[in-house]
């Protein structure tokens, strides 16, 4: 989309838009086809004691994922025609409305787990269905309208050439994920797998500022890429990087002299050194 709008060829962004929600409708597809080799993918990540609770958890997030999908779907798309507020204003919201309806669901309706999966399903979806809204309502630089749509295998192409490399990046992140909770479970019970989520919910926390600059960075090089100004396009990713890389560096110091009062502030109390030198390793890389 960023790259056709940078050429200035709109019709082109229009019909864009529309080949990326079949995308959407295909990966949706294989995240309800994964449902049913749940139970053998958590015996890979060795997990017995409380498998009935992470299916009865993953399985409505699965069958929905489509929800799950457009909601970050429509953040990129909003974000590639220039417009970051939308998406960040609506993405907060979804999260405040998720930490409302959690306790209402787990505890009030008494759902456990399951109720934690279907209060994530509906915040996500009410973000969904006002993200829509704002394409209704032609709000947005790039409207939503089969009417433009064409069917181009090149642009399905140029989706793919773009997200195959991240998907294998994510990919072998999973499975280096199912190899590292095996040996958590074996060393320090379910106990490790607790500790080791929420370091990475820290881990999260803390790249969110580089994950930004990342974010900005990607919709304007897409513009100058479609526009050719290969010069400001490296000028530009020059600039993002020393900045990425001075925040980085101030965001680890800050982490290890305070490591403590971080993991106070997330309910971590006996944090054990392995998974706290884990977690500065992967802070570090990524």
């Amino acid at each position: 989309m960023s790259r056709f709008i940078g050429f200035g060829d709109y019709e082109g962004s229009y019909n864009s838009i529309i080949h990326g929600l079949v995308v959407i409708g295909i990966i949706w597809v294989i995240c309800l086809i994964s449902i049913f080799f749940l139970n053998e993918i958590f015996v890979l990540m060795k997990i017995r004691e409380s498998l009935d609770l992470v299916v009865l958890y993953i399985m409505p997030l699965l069958a929905c994922s489509v929800v799950l999908l457009l909601e970050n779907y429509f953040a990129e798309t909003l974000q590639a025609e220039g417009d970051s507020k939308t998406p960040k204003f609506v993405m907060i919201g979804a999260n405040i409305l998720n930490l409302v309806l959690d306790p209402i669901f787990i505890f009030t309706f008494g759902m456990g787990v399951f109720g934690a999966a279907v209060a994530t399903i509906l915040a996500t979806l009410i973000s969904v269905i006002v993200t829509f809204y704002w394409y209704y309502s032609q709000r947005t630089k790039v409207p939503l309208s089969l009417k433009y749509f064409k069917n181009s295998p090149k642009i399905y192409y140029e989706i793919l050439k773009v997200a195959i490399p991240n998907f294998f990046d994510n990919a072998l992140w999973c499975l280096y994920a199912v190899f590292l909770n095996g040996i958590l479970i074996e060393e320090l019970g379910t106990k490790g797998i607790v500790l080791y989520a929420t370091s990475i919910k820290i881990k999260d926390l803390l790249i969110a500022p580089v994950k930004g600059y990342g974010r900005g960075l990607m919709s304007v090089t897409g513009h100058l890429f479609g526009a050719k100004e290969v010069g400001k396009l490296k000028q530009m990713y020059k600039y993002v990087l020393k900045i990425s890389l001075l925040t980085s560096i101030v965001i680890s110091i800050i982490f290890i002299y305070m490591r403590d009062f971080i993991y106070n502030a997330f309910s971590i109390l006996d944090m054990e050194p392995s998974v706290f030198v884990i977690t500065v390793l992967e802070y570090s890389y990524f």
